[in-house]
């Protein structure tokens, strides 16, 4: 209130804006606005599509770059790895999937080492993936936190949880949520509910589930709940002071079947 201007959206978080003439600046800074300049709005959405579009822009060509650097400081990992343990093809996944839920990559050294423990026992990226997340529980804990330090997290309740693990089912491949369409949208407009209480606290949105559920209800959030980041247990790092933000329940639970007695029965 108070400033004239053209009406518009900001392209990275979606918040309404106006756009306005220089001679109007101070007086929108006076009024408590969040006033920034032409060049930083256009930096910002730049970065920002970039960030989503991380994995589509990496290729096998820049995978050959990033190794390259980690060769010149930790060449032991890297020759271990590759193509014995592991193909590059895989490794390549594994970056991917990392990159598509918002993770840096800069430490490779503990991604292509954890990689390396594993691969004996397994070659299925998706797995992998979630294995180098737990390795990579302190960043994921500092990408999560809020402002006050604190890691504020909503749940599901334990009914939900318990239906969501009898859901799970491999689908191409890959473990899923096979829910019937009611639970899908119940679980959907909770996250939607849950979502603008949180943000208007001003906390980050994020969704801590076990382990074992965190792959496939990744995948649910991932295509109809933007925003979220889905973690896991093992993802958060030791001594987080980690606050309840929300519960979510999608499946009410039984209700007790009553006990009829010999004598009521008469």
């Amino acid at each position: 209130e108070g400033v004239t201007g053209i009406e518009a959206v900001e392209p990275v978080f979606g918040l309404p804006a106006l756009w306005i003439t220089e001679k109007d600046r101070e007086r929108a800074e006076a009024l408590g606005h969040t006033v920034v300049d032409p060049s930083t709005v256009i930096t910002t959405h730049l970065s920002e599509v970039l960030r989503l579009h991380a994995h589509d822009l990496l290729g096998r060509d820049e995978l050959a770059q990033l190794l390259e650097v980690a060769k010149r400081s930790h060449p032991k990992v890297v020759e271990d790895l590759i193509p014995d343990l592991l193909p590059s093809g895989e490794v390549l996944k594994v970056l991917r999937h990392l990159l598509k839920e918002g993770l840096a990559v800069r430490d490779l050294r503990t991604i292509l080492e954890t990689l390396a423990d594993n691969a004996p026992a397994t070659k299925n990226p998706e797995l992998l993936t979630e294995l180098v997340r737990q390795r990579l529980a302190p960043a994921i804990t500092r990408h999560c936190m809020a402002d006050d330090g604190k890691l504020h997290v909503t749940v599901l309740d334990r009914t939900t949880e318990d239906a969501f693990r009898e859901s799970v089912a491999a689908i191409d491949g890959e473990l899923q949520l096979s829910l019937d369409p009611v639970t899908a949208r119940t679980f959907i407009d909770g996250l939607a509910r849950t979502a603008e209480s949180v943000s208007a606290a001003g906390k980050p949105l994020v969704l801590r589930v076990p382990p074992e559920l965190r792959r496939p209800v990744q995948s649910l959030v991932q295509r109809f709940a933007e925003g979220w980041a889905v973690i896991s247990h093992r993802e958060v790092d030791a001594g987080t002071d980690v606050r309840a933000a929300g519960e979510i329940a999608v499946v009410a639970e039984a209700a007790p079947v009553p006990q009829v007695t010999a004598e009521a029965a008469a």
